[in-house]
């Protein structure tokens, strides 16, 4: 286990400082979800990325939601 080291504030705002300018990075350059639906007609999760792509797939394919009957899926429409 790592051993716990003391930092001074200045030390401790540089690292915020970085940790959010790295944030700000990704935020621009790599995509992410702006929102997720289960579309009943296509039987699909539709996920919409920030960069305008749509990625959709069945609900079986995805680890738990298999299970899951429609009724639970329509809470997502």
């Amino acid at each position: 286990m790592p051993e716990w080291t003391s930092r001074s504030d200045a030390e401790l705002a540089a690292q915020i400082e970085a940790a959010r300018e790295r944030g700000r990075i990704a935020e621009a350059s790599e995509p992410r979800a702006r929102s997720a639906r289960y579309n009943r007609r296509a039987k699909r999760i539709e996920v919409e990325l920030t960069d305008g792509c749509m990625f959709a797939f069945p609900p079986r394919l995805l680890k738990g939601f298999g299970m899951l009957r429609r009724s639970s899926l329509r809470q997502w429409s």
